[in-house]
């Protein structure tokens, strides 16, 4: 998406050509399906259902990791069990992939190899069975043995983040939103907050708590959360709504206040931890420090002094990576980017020499033996998790909604962002309701004709468009454009919400209250 330095798809064609096999499974035949090894075209919403069928495949053969099972894993028993009903035809007749095309994949990433990670993102994670789909994900990493082992280094140990030391020992599941504090509706804290697909009910609801107010930080979630209509409505009926952003987009034309940020030249950063997590492959950091001045007159600032400015009004104390920070002085963003690279083996100032960024040396990081004694190993199945793996196996189509609404991804824009920068307008105008040459040919539909997309919650109206790497029985929209209902402002980008056929009650998830955003059952009709 255009923020990556570490040039991804550079490194993936690099890892190819030492021999990395690479697997894609997705609904449509994506730029990097076009380069996997085995590609799997399933319809959308079925991840768990091809995920459970790969996992018995492999167990049922014996290609999983059986050392490691043994000696890390506490109910493999009990995932055998549960995933007996998930035969390659039930699967293959499901998920709308050729069973040998199921047993290639599978068989490729279990017995053919010893390395390698399976990994997920918005496709299952926005789908029905969020949660399920996760965990299954997960699981094919631990029935196959797929982490670093004692001895093997660390890639990357941190740059700014501390080179704490990794153990080849299991850390016992921790289901913290089980405990502690519940929302009236039932939902525990997820990292110490609730789950958004709750927000809504916690607006709208009455109750002595309701919530009343609302800061949003960057985002939108007039275009971004399920159910459009009564989003709107609820973000309407708040007592106060405050956006910091620094662009008019649909939240904040029902904000009471929008206060303005500094934007990414005209402020100093360094990447910080989600990077060396979970994109950067080295411990690489960079100092960028500011390179433009805010516009004369205008009353922007840095986004993190509104939280610290309201904190001191509030007579709050904030700590800042484990530190308290001064409430009476602020601080500058230097002097908090300091805080945060205080493991950094070199100051701010050091890193700032190194205008383009650098990798950092040091001695490898090796993974340490495991305590002898280890507490617990990976619990595979769970009885929650069980439980919704029989309710998946015996699921159903509805033949009034004979399509399935899949979410996308332009490379132009992200989420509700960029799309009404100038130049990005003009080559991404609206989102089209992409389609298969096949399916528009049984429908009637031409390209650039209006259709009416239908599902039990809702209808929106889209401009059709032939896309021959959607598999037949896919209808797909990007996600995040539109307008707020009813309304066509000046300069506001063109398009359709895709949550217009969306529900915040019906097909939420458990635990992550997640709402069905993709893979939804949908009908499909010419317009007027």
């Amino acid at each position: 998406v255009g923020f990556d330095p570490r040039n991804p798809a550079k490194r993936l064609k690099q890892a190819q050509q030492r021999g990395m096999k690479l697997i894609v499974i997705d609904p449509r035949r994506t730029e990097t399906a076009r380069n996997a090894d085995v590609f799997l075209q399933p319809r959308p919403g079925e991840d768990a259902i091809l995920l459970a069928g790969m996992l018995r495949l492999i167990l049922e053969n014996n290609w999983h990791d059986q050392d490691f099972c043994a000696r890390h894993v506490t109910d493999l028993d009990e995932l055998r069990k549960s995933l007996q009903p998930f035969t390659l035809d039930h699967v293959a007749r499901r998920a709308g992939v050729p069973a040998q095309q199921v047993v290639e994949a599978t068989e490729l990433f279990a017995l053919q190899s010893n390395r390698g990670a399976a990994t997920s993102a918005t496709g299952p994670d926005m789908s029905p069975h969020s949660n399920l789909a996760e965990h299954l994900v997960e699981l094919l990493n631990v029935v196959c043995g797929r982490f670093i082992r004692e001895g093997e280094e660390v890639p990357n140990p941190g740059a700014i983040l501390p080179r704490w030391p990794r153990k080849a020992e299991v850390i016992p599941a921790q289901r913290w939103w089980d405990e502690g504090y519940h929302s009236r509706f039932g939902f525990g804290l997820l990292d110490g907050e609730l789950p958004t697909g709750s927000l809504l009910d916690e607006i709208l609801e009455p109750g002595a708590d309701r919530l009343r107010a609302l800061l949003v930080h960057g985002g939108n979630p007039a275009l971004a959360m399920p159910d459009q209509r009564r989003t709107v409505e609820a973000l309407g009926s708040l007592d106060l709504l405050v956006c910091i952003d620094h662009r008019m987009t649909a939240t904040a034309e029902l904000a009471h206040y929008i206060l303005p940020p500094t934007l990414q030249y005209e402020r100093s950063d360094l990447p910080m931890f989600i990077y060396e997590a979970l994109l950067f492959p080295e411990p690489f950091t960079r100092y960028t420090p500011a390179v433009a001045s805010p516009p004369q007159g205008s009353e922007v600032c840095d986004d993190w002094y509104y939280f610290w400015g309201l904190a001191q009004r509030l007579n709050l104390q904030l700590s800042y990576w484990g530190q308290p920070l001064d409430m009476t002085t602020p601080p500058t963003t230097d002097e908090l980017l300091q805080i945060a690279a205080q493991h950094c083996p070199l100051s701010l100032e050091e890193i700032a020499a190194h205008p383009h960024g650098l990798v950092l040396d040091g001695p490898a990081v090796l993974v340490e033996p495991g305590d002898s004694a280890e507490i617990g190993g990976f619990t595979t199945m769970p009885e929650d998790v069980a439980r919704e793996l029989s309710i998946v196996l015996t699921e159903e189509d509805d033949d009034a909604f004979p399509y399935r609404l899949a979410a996308r991804r332009e490379r132009d824009a992200l989420n509700s962002a960029c799309k009404d920068l100038p130049a990005i307008k003009k080559r991404l105008p609206l989102n089209p309701a992409y389609m298969n040459p096949s399916d528009m040919a049984r429908e009637h539909i031409h390209d650039d004709e209006r259709v009416v997309i239908e599902s039990r919650h809702g209808a929106l109206e889209a401009l059709a468009r032939a896309d021959p790497d959607l598999r037949s029985g896919v209808v797909s929209i990007t996600h995040g454009f539109g307008n707020l209902p009813g309304r066509r402002q000046e300069g506001a980008c063109a398009g359709v919400s895709t949550n217009l056929l969306t529900s915040s009650v019906h097909d939420r998830q458990a635990i992550n209250a997640m709402p069905r955003l993709s893979g939804i059952p949908v009908s499909v009709r010419k317009g007027k």
